[in-house]
């Protein structure tokens, strides 16, 4: 019975923690573009992405341009539509 327990307990996934309220009230909060991007580099891609759908246009612009192109297409990555998206990217970029 122990060794029941104690297998159960190795073979237990982690419950993933959810930041996307986290997320959403930092952008949108009135934090520069410097301290944003660098609060910003605590979360990972994925988490990121999660909260793009849920980001209003002028919301998810300010953040590609605080992120830049390189970081845009590392959380674009783990998006499933990113067509939408792209097309609010600016041009040139």
């Amino acid at each position: 019975m122990e060794n029941e327990k104690l297998n159960e307990e190795l073979y237990e996934v982690p419950e993933k923690p959810d930041f996307t309220e986290e997320l959403l009230s930092l952008i949108r909060s009135d934090v520069n573009g410097l301290e944003l991007k660098d609060k910003l580099s605590e979360y990972h891609d994925y988490d990121i992405a999660e909260v793009i759908p849920l980001l209003e246009p002028n919301e998810r612009k300010k953040l590609y341009k605080v992120l830049g192109v390189e970081d845009v297409s590392d959380v674009f990555a783990y998006l499933d539509d990113v067509e939408d998206y792209l097309a609010e990217l600016d041009d040139e970029k």
